[in-house]
């Protein structure tokens, strides 16, 4: 092991990426949190999370950002269930590959790690979660919205697709174990997976990827209410929720451990140019 997959080893086993909850910065109600554009409201009972930042890719600066809003919304007690969306063309296109190809191999396996437990965490949060496709969602934003527990598309506009297949890039095994509950087996796993299908509204809704799809101009109103309607009058326990996901999701969190081990090389290095294989490899 090289002294620097040692030191991101050190990081990793102390926990100290996993969460931010040791972080001073917190993110309120009607607030906007930092520079990635993510700004949590209160409808209700229910968290809605908007992604405002061009096609809302991920970098470790968006993962540090949501996580801190995922606690605020934990550490509300009166939150019932969490609705993510976002603004413009964009539900998310995934990973911010620009900014990887020039990162620290520090900085990208640190990254590797903490996208894998941000989804973990997501397809693990003890309350039921919604993602509101409001537009298109590719490769690492597929993944994003199938952390949820359910999911809607705008009936407009937009693709769900998992295009990873055409950019050579190999999931996760913990995004693995938790597609093929999302996704299912034989035909769907097959279309989404190996030919990077792109899924209209109406093709999602009808392969059961998705839950619902609305009209662009009453997507947001009629996706909390279909929120709201599962939630019912008094909710679902925090609990209950965690204990059934647990079960369903087991094999993610194994795969999770089992990656941790690893300090995440394996999935690091795909993404890495012969700059950073060179200075990793020191």
């Amino acid at each position: 092991m090289t002294s620097l997959a040692r030191n991101i080893h050190r990081q990793l086993t102390r926990g100290l990426l996993l969460r931010s909850a040791a972080s001073s910065q917190r993110c309120y109600s009607d607030s906007v949190c930092g520079k990635a554009g993510l700004e949590l409201k209160y409808d209700g009972d229910v968290a809605v999370v908007t992604m405002s930042n061009k096609d809302n890719r991920f970098n470790l600066q968006f993962l540090k950002e949501f996580n801190v809003i995922l606690d605020n919304v934990e550490e509300n007690k009166s939150c019932r269930g969490l609705m993510t969306t976002g603004s413009g063309k964009f539900y998310s296109n995934g990973i911010d590959l620009e900014w990887l190809s020039s990162a620290s191999c520090e900085d990208l396996i640190s990254f590797s790690h903490n996208l894998n437990a941000f989804l973990l965490r997501l397809v693990m949060f003890p309350l039921p979660t919604m993602a509101v496709m409001n537009g298109h969602a590719f490769a690492g934003g597929g993944m994003l919205s199938l952390a949820h527990d359910l999911r809607v598309m705008n009936s407009d506009k937009g693709w769900l697709c998992l295009n990873e297949v055409y950019l050579s890039i190999k999931f996760s095994e913990t995004m693995m174990e938790y597609l093929k509950v999302k996704v299912g087996g034989g035909k769907n796993l097959a279309d989404a997976i190996i030919l990077g299908k792109r899924y209209t509204a109406a093709e999602a809704l009808e392969n059961r990827l998705t839950h619902a799809a609305f009209p662009q101009d009453s997507l947001s109103a009629e996706s909390l209410k279909l929120l709201q309607a599962h939630l019912g009058k008094s909710g679902i326990p925090r609990t209950g929720v965690s204990i059934m996901k647990k079960h369903i999701y087991a094999d993610a969190e194994a795969a999770f451990k089992a990656e941790v081990a690893d300090n995440y090389e394996t999935f690091s290095l795909q993404f890495m140019n012969e700059t950073q294989r060179n200075n990793f490899k020191k």
